[in-house]
């Protein structure tokens, strides 16, 4: 397996979703197609045809994947059986992405040193999206 990447569903907003994300983990798109794009567009309602059949995007080494449900009544349940964790390679990151994660999010646990030896905190972002951020001091000095 060379890669798992993550595909976060949404209820038409992922287009608001994939933008908070570009800005909040500092990303780029990679790809994006809308319904109207695709051969799906004839059989859908006008007002669905703008909404995300497909996007990609990356930071770093992160990728995530986003689509809307295909026809605007297919629900979408955040669930407690998804939790994106990402490891940083600096302290100054780990607070940005904390930050911006936590802005109209919940934090579930405060961004802290732990006994571990790390700097860890757990999010869930405004979309429900559940994100677990560690830091780890030791492999920082190890990279001195």
């Amino acid at each position: 397996m060379e890669a798992v990447i993550p595909y976060l569903t949404f209820e038409g907003n992922a287009i608001e979703a994939l933008t908070f994300y570009t800005e909040a983990l500092g990303g780029r798109v990679l790809y994006s197609q809308t319904f109207r794009q695709s051969y799906m567009e004839p059989d859908l309602p006008e007002d669905w045809k703008d909404k995300v059949m497909h996007a990609a995007f990356q930071s770093g080494d992160l990728q995530l994947m986003f689509s809307d449900t295909p026809d605007g009544q297919t629900k979408v349940s955040a669930g407690d059986q998804l939790q994106l964790a990402l490891n940083f390679t600096s302290e100054q990151e780990i607070d940005q992405v904390y930050h911006n994660l936590s802005k109209e999010g919940q934090i579930t646990l405060p961004l802290e040193k732990t006994a571990w030896g790390a700097k860890f905190a757990m999010v869930t972002d405004k979309f429900g999206i559940r994100w677990m951020l560690n830091f780890d001091y030791a492999d920082q000095k190890e990279q001195q």
